[in-house]
Parts: structure tokens; sequence; C-alpha cells
């Protein structure tokens, strides 16, 4: 048996048809659903105009076997297509972002208030990009790096309560990298205080 999310059934698997890009081969809709689908004139008329290349990206992913095969075949177009049509793109996404503007920010703030630590990684990712620094790190790299710590600040020992800034041991101003050797878990006090110093550096002061 199978739920369609259609028409929010479970029907008997011979009322799907097959789908080799999804986890269990088959469509999300029934077949019953999928026949009553009308599709908006926009979409045919985009039909009509890319009909050629359509046709031929769907009989590339029929010669595809499985899931995988297919998630590696649409990576490698999606980058192919955005360095071919970069400008194109970039200027949708602008233009997309002018006429949602308030709902974006909504959103965006939403997530933030949601994801308070994926958001001091997503700051430090910005940080290493801004400054073309080698090298990257994930999520749970800083999870880690914070158990590592026992849930304390690297220089002053302080219990972080899961509230910490990401910390360049060797600033980022200074030649550091983005790997997850060089990062630490630091209370925002020790983290201002610290600025462009060098660990050594920053605890010869402190420890004056």
């Amino acid at each position: 048996m199978k739920y369609c999310s259609k028409c929010k059934q479970n029907k008997d698997l011979a009322e799907f048809n097959k789908n080799k890009t999804t986890k269990d081969g088959l469509q999300h809709y029934c077949k019953e659903c999928k026949a009553q689908y009308k599709y908006p004139e926009k979409l045919k008329e985009y039909y009509d105009t890319h009909k050629v290349v359509i046709l031929a990206q769907t009989k590339i992913r029929q010669e595809i076997t499985n899931r995988d095969q297919y998630l590696a075949y649409q990576k490698e177009y999606h980058q192919q297509n955005y360095e071919t049509n970069k400008t194109e793109i970039l200027e949708y996404f602008r233009q997309h972002y002018k006429k949602n503007k308030s709902k974006i920010r909504v959103r965006q703030e939403k997530w933030r208030k949601a994801n308070p630590k994926k958001l001091v990684v997503k700051e430090a990712r910005r940080r290493g990009r801004k400054a073309k620094a080698d090298g990257q790190f994930t999520h749970d790299d800083i999870i880690l790096i914070y158990q590592k710590q026992n849930g304390k600040c690297f220089y002053c020992g302080e219990v972080l309560n899961s509230k910490f800034d990401i910390d360049h041991k060797i600033p980022l101003s200074r030649g550091g990298s983005n790997w997850p050797e060089n990062l630490c878990c630091a209370c925002a006090r020790c983290n201002r205080s610290k600025h462009t110093k060098t660990v050594e550096e920053f605890i010869s002061i402190t420890s004056k």
C-alpha cells in the first residue's frame, strides 16, 4: 500500500506509475489523480517551446538505472547550466527578491529565531568566504568541537549553555584557515576581546 498525497488515500502499489527518482520507485500521486491533473497554460507553453530539450533529458533519465545516478546527473546538469547562464540566473533571483522582499525577510527572520546555532555556523562560513580562506566546515563539525570543549568557552572556561560564537584561532585577517582545526567555541565576551589576536597573544594579555 502507498499513500497518495493528492487524494489523501492509501492505495495499492499497482495504482501508481513508476518513477526511478523517488525512494520507493513510484510516483507521489496515484494514476487517477494524475489523469485528473490539468496542466496550466504557462506550463503547456513552456513545454511546446522547450520540447526538444525536455525529450532529450527524458531519454537520458530513462537510461539511468537508479536514484544515485539520477542525482549525480542532475547535479552535474545544473552546474553546467549555471556556468552557461550565470548572468540570467542571477538576474532572475534579483528580480525575484525585489518582488518578494517582505515575504523573504519574514521567512528569514523566522528561520533565524528557530535555528540560532545554525545561524552562528552560517555567519562563520560567510566570513570565511568573504576572506577567501582555505577550508570549510559543517554544522556537525561545530557540534563535535563544542562537545570536545565540554560546552565551555575555549578561552575563559565559562559554561556556554549552547550560546557561543565561532572563533578562528588564527584570525582570517592574518591568514587563518576555515578548517575545523582552526575553530573553537567561545563566549561573546572573549570573542570580541580577542578580535584579530592569535590564541597565544590573547592568552598572554588575559593572564597578566
